[in-house]
């Protein structure tokens, strides 16, 4: 038997992974099951291999790295009764494994956010959302780049509102449920830009002193693309100054 490989590419029509298995690693450029649809750049990789002696698991999905280790630090340093911020970026495709925080005494008691691309713009309302909305009307590049659990904001001119997370998209009408009504009237000619961040820590305690690691029981690694930032944010209510290590374990 030859070796198979299990190709995937997300479709931005459908909205979802489309997968196929092919006898070649060629990596695909149109969507398997209609190459009519548009799809994600950058997005296709290879999952699986298959041949008479192995079964390969790809553990870097929608990134492809060269399988070379590195580990790099954020360092956040908060004023006591003070917030710092730190944004980290790389210069091209990572596959993150871990992240660890070396909680140490000064930073009991503090709480730390972490967000991927914050506030990334993914497109338009297409109708206006009075005040009161929880089911906004958006473009279709919105619908297809937000996920429930996503954060939504929502920014026309100097006016943003940070909506909670999407609770609802469905991909056919274009809408989106969110979790928090919006206090303000944003109009669709305004234009009122339609924002995604994908927060995987929000305001968590840092309770007690060690180590406190992210992804160690995770199958596979999670993408980040070339330029997409980390942001961290530290709140430190104490009367002392606060500093945390924060260690990055990836694959490039």
């Amino acid at each position: 038997m030859s070796t198979l490989y299990k190709h995937r590419i997300f479709c931005n029509t459908d909205n979802r992974w489309a997968y196929k298995w092919t006898e070649t690693p060629a990596i695909l450029t149109t969507c398997p099951d209609d190459t009519t649809h548009a799809v994600q750049p950058g997005s296709a990789s290879i999952d699986e291999e298959k041949s008479d002696n192995a079964v390969v698991i790809n553990k870097e999905p929608g990134v492809v790295t060269h399988g070379n280790v590195r580990v790099d630090t954020v360092v956040l340093v908060a004023g006591a009764g003070a917030t710092v911020a730190v944004t980290k970026a790389w210069l091209y495709d990572i596959a993150i494994y871990t992240l660890r925080a070396g909680v140490t005494a000064d930073c009991v008691g503090c709480d730390l956010t972490l967000e991927a691309a914050p506030r990334t713009t993914v497109g338009v309302l297409t109708a206006d959302a009075p005040t009161g909305t929880t089911v906004l009307n958006v473009s279709p590049t919105a619908a297809a780049n937000i996920t429930p659990g996503n954060v939504v904001t929502l920014q026309q001119g100097v006016t943003i509102q940070e909506l909670g997370v999407a609770t609802a998209v469905d991909t056919a009408a274009n809408t989106i449920t969110v979790e928090l009504p919006t206090t303000s009237g944003f109009a669709a000619a305004g234009p009122t830009l339609v924002k995604v961040t994908k927060r995987a820590a929000d305001r968590m305690e840092l309770p007690l002193v060690g180590y406190l690691t992210f992804g160690e029981d995770r199958a596979k690694a999670v993408a980040l693309q070339k330029g997409r930032p980390l942001a961290f944010t530290l709140v430190n209510p104490n009367a002392a100054a606060a500093r945390l290590v924060v260690y990055v374990s990836y694959n490039y």
